[in-house]
């Protein structure tokens, strides 16, 4: 019988760019820090499992696409879960060169073999193994303006 688990992320950033950017985005060449956590939505309980793959791959609207494959200093696991029990999976620094869409994809295989449905929202499994969502660079350039002309609004105020 297969797993099922909803993976999600969260991207913290610097505190200046919170009222600015929307949860999936981040500033071209500025510092973030992204979180996994997974969650058990089956009815059994998961019994633990390896990360084969975590990687972000960038620049996917053009010709050029960069990939960063994470290397973690040891095999990354995640534990055994209960039903409804959520455990942070994984952060890591960084920091895009390329605007645009940016894509996490994570493949994990559960201890006992068994396949794992994955989850990005709790209404429907997206595929068997492999997970993956998308979040956005923007421009540092257009961020720091709108930065500047909020900070010239509120002088005027």
């Amino acid at each position: 019988m297969p797993h099922n688990l909803l993976i999600k992320f969260e991207i913290e950033l610097e505190e200046k760019y919170k009222k600015i950017l929307k949860p999936a985005e981040v500033v071209r060449g500025e510092p973030a820090k992204l979180i996994l956590y997974v969650t058990n939505v089956g009815k059994e309980k998961f019994p633990g499992g390896t990360i084969k793959e975590l990687r972000a791959e960038y620049g996917l609207k053009g010709l050029r696409r960069v990939e960063h494959t994470l290397t973690p200093p040891s095999p990354l696991t995640c534990p055994p879960l209960s039903p409804d029990e959520t455990h942070k999976l994984y952060s890591w620094d960084l920091s895009p060169d390329d605007e645009g869409i940016a894509r996490i994809v994570l493949i994990v295989e559960a201890e006992d073999k068994q396949p794992i449905n994955v989850y990005q929202t709790p209404k429907s499994p997206i595929g068997e193994n492999e997970w993956s969502n998308f979040f956005y660079v923007v421009s540092r350039e257009h961020v720091l303006e709108i930065m500047l002309l909020q900070e010239l609004l509120k002088r005027k105020t």
